[in-house]
């Protein structure tokens, strides 16, 4: 799975944990995580574009497509949204969560830490 600028502010462990323990099949793994994968990035990027002024959307558009990897996007939305992307990440994180304990039926937790370990994806 590619790399994204926001991979580092949204903490999967707990998912992670819970698939592994209830997917045996590598191959079935890899499908269920590239849909939560779908699910992450489509949450958080429209959440950003819920949050960002109209007026930015076509240059944040334009940065994500040329470069959905670079860090810069980062600065470039903390100076443009009305929270830092971190708060702003850090609830969206909460509500997949809890959306994803619901489709799971599972019981699934944002850690009370506060240092973030990156986001880790799985790879084949």
């Amino acid at each position: 799975m590619s790399k994204i600028f926001f991979d580092h502010l949204i903490e999967i462990e707990e998912i992670k944990i819970y698939i592994d323990g209830i997917v045996e099949d590598h191959d079935e793994k890899e499908d269920l995580w590239n849909l939560i994968d779908e699910f992450i990035n489509y949450n958080m990027i429209s959440s950003i574009l819920t949050a960002l002024d109209e007026e930015s959307h076509s240059e944040f558009v334009t940065m994500f497509l040329d470069k959905p990897y670079d860090l810069e996007i980062t600065k470039y939305l903390d100076s443009k949204l009305p929270v830092p992307l971190c708060t702003l990440a850090k609830d969206i994180e909460k509500k997949m969560l809890y959306e994803l304990s619901e489709i799971l039926k599972a019981d699934l937790k944002p850690k009370n830490t506060k240092s973030k370990s990156k986001k880790k994806r799985l790879k084949s």
